[in-house]
This record gives C-alpha cells, sequence and structure tokens, in this order.
C-alpha cells in the first residue's frame, strides 16, 4: 500500500510470496519486495517495489497485479475504493528507474551529501527533510542529472529574492565583477534578517563607494550607479530622470533600488547575474572578465550554456580540491 501525496491509496496486490523458481508460498521478503524498501520509504514513478505473485487469495491463479485505488482515509484499510481505469489509462507508460551509483556523486560520498552541499552553497542553509529526501530520491533515481540539479537551485527563492538583488546592488555601487567576499557578506546580514532597503542604503553610505567615487553631487551619484550597471555613461536626460525621483523624496538608496530591481535592467543583466551567482556559489571567487564574457554569451545562445558552465565547475580539480579531507 502507498500513501500518495494526495491523500489516496495504490495499492499492489498478490505480491510474490515464492522462492524464484517454485511455488512454494515461503513468504520470504526479500522474494517480495525491492532491496532497500521499508515502512516510510518514499517512492518515485519508475521505482521498483515488488515482484509479481499469487499470494494470499490468488495461490490457485497464476502471478498477477490486483490493483487498486482507494479514497483518502485515516485508516487505509478502511480506505474506500474507486475505479482504477481511469487513472491507468492516462499514466504514462512504465519506464524503471535505474539507480545512480555513489560514485557519480564525486567528489561527495553519495546523493545526500551532495545535495547538502549544493544547499549549503546556493541557499545558504540547511535544507528541510522533505527537500532532502527528495533530492536524494531524485539524484539517486536518475529522475535529474547533476548539473540539472544545480541549475535548479538558480530558481530557488534563496537566490532570486536575496543573492541575486544582492549581486545587482554590488554591480551598482562598486562596479566591476561582484567580488564574493563582498557579495557574501551582504548575503549573510539579508538571511539573517536586514532588509534588501537597508542594506543598498548602507552601501549608498559605505566609505567604500564614497572613497572610491566622487559621488558628492546628486548628478555624479547617478552617473556613477548608472555607468556601473549598464557600463556606459547615462543622457543627461536620464540623469535628470532619476535625480527627479530623489526630488520627490526618494533616498539615494531607494532610487539604486529601484534601478536594480527595474524590468529592464533584470532582464539585461540577467545572464551575467547568473553566471556571477554560480562562480560565487562552485568556487567562491569571482569570473575574470574573459571567462565571464564567455559563459555569458553562451548562457545567452543556448539553454546547454549553463549546464555546460556547472558541469566545468562540478567536474574541476579545483572544485574537487574544496572537499578534500
Amino acid at each position: 500500500y502507498l500513501e500518495g501525496v494526495d491523500g489516496y491509496f495504490y495499492c499492489y496486490l498478490h505480491i510474490n510470496n515464492d522462492r524464484p523458481g517454485t511455488d512454494d508460498a515461503s513468504n520470504l521478503l526479500e522474494n517480495a519486495f525491492a532491496p532497500g524498501l521499508a515502512v516510510g520509504t518514499t517512492v518515485k514513478r519508475g521505482d521498483l517495489l515488488a515482484y509479481l505473485g499469487d499470494s494470499g487469495n490468488a495461490e490457485a491463479t497464476g502471478a498477477h497485479c490486483h490493483f487498486e485505488i482507494r479514497l483518502p482515509n485515516a485508516k487505509w484499510y478502511n480506505a474506500a475504493a474507486c475505479n482504477a481505469k481511469y487513472s491507468l489509462l492516462a499514466a504514462q507508460p512504465a519506464k524503471l528507474r535505474v539507480k545512480v551509483a555513489p560514485e557519480a556523486f564525486t567528489p561527495f560520498a553519495d546523493a545526500t551529501s551532495f545535495a547538502l552541499q549544493q544547499a549549503n552553497d546556493f541557499l545558504g542553509a540547511l535544507p528541510s527533510w522533505a527537500w532532502l529526501a527528495d533530492a536524494k530520491s531524485n539524484l539517486e533515481g536518475g529522475s535529474i542529472g547533476l548539473d540539472a540539479f544545480i541549475e535548479q537551485q538558480l530558481a530557488a527563492p534563496q537566490m532570486t529574492d536575496v543573492t541575486n538583488p544582492i549581486i545587482r546592488l554590488y554591480q551598482a555601487y562598486f562596479g566591476g565583477i561582484p567580488a564574493f567576499a563582498g557579495v557574501d557578506y551582504w548575503e549573510k546580514r539579508v538571511r539573517a534578517g536586514q532588509s534588501l532597503d537597508s542594506a543598498s542604503t548602507e552601501m549608498a553610505a559605505s566609505t567604500r563607494f564614497k572613497s572610491t567615487f566622487d559621488v558628492t553631487t546628486d548628478r555624479k551619484f547617478v552617473a556613477t550607479f548608472f555607468t556601473n550597471l549598464y557600463g556606459y555613461a547615462p543622457s543627461a536626460a536620464s540623469i535628470d530622470l532619476r535625480i527627479n525621483r530623489m526630488a520627490k523624496g526618494m533616498t539615494r538608496g531607494a532610487v539604486v533600488r529601484y534601478e536594480c530591481e527595474s524590468t529592464g535592467y533584470r532582464t539585461t543583466s540577467a545572464n551575467r547575474t547568473r553566471v556571477v551567482s554560480v562562480y560565487h556559489s562552485m568556487t567562491r571567487q569571482a569570473p575574470t572578465q574573459a571567462w565571464l564574457d564567455y559563459w555569458v554569451a553562451a548562457d545567452k545562445a543556448a539553454t546547454s550554456g549553463m549546464p555546460a558552465l556547472i558541469k566545468a565547475h562540478r567536474t574541476s580539480a579545483a572544485y574537487a580540491a574544496r572537499f578534500a579531507t
């Protein structure tokens, strides 16, 4: 009996109770269930559950599967059966999942260790038990590849709502390629509870920002962060537009936040932000300008670009060295 996440029960009856090649009804568990299966195990489509048989009241009928779907109920044995025909007709054809060998996760010992490290590197925290169990099942069963799994983390809220906005802010205030140490510092503060608005205000008032750029006037301030973000000097009209926002009450920090989160800038900088975030997360370093340009172009050109970048890092000697004992 499987209990689905939808509360329904999926029942497979008359599983094997014989030794291979016999009809001895020996009822040995190793001849009935898939290796490693236990009460409470989470399974996915394509997992081997048990072996076909003639147990119970089917000893005289020959091996077959008596399949049922039962409605949600607090007690599975009281659950009422429903017509399984429509679910079976709509189901995808069976395809056995092949368990991925532990060595595939090198330099990690297994799928769990691999998933935990990605959670730490990309999400900045220990994952929930449910997240880890799902990751382990999908990785071991081959439902998702290692590089695709890592790319999947780029869409997590911890990345889209914290890491990416900080990379954009750091770009605005300090220019160049955002440094890992600086971004990491602000990531930890925001994850600890500081707002991005507050972080932007602090960056605008920081000694480093003021000593690096001449921002003594609002016009110079706007020209500085605009050039840092877009790579070219703004027109007089562009500067006036942003100065008008400050004239209407927006602080410097708020103006930069508004710019960084605008649809236009987020769209034009999306590939750059993704590449920088992967370098930071996997190598703890910023990319060189040459590699940044190369991988941004690859990510823009095809969906295979980002997995290629991730694989290049994941299989590198430098990545393995991070986790060498």
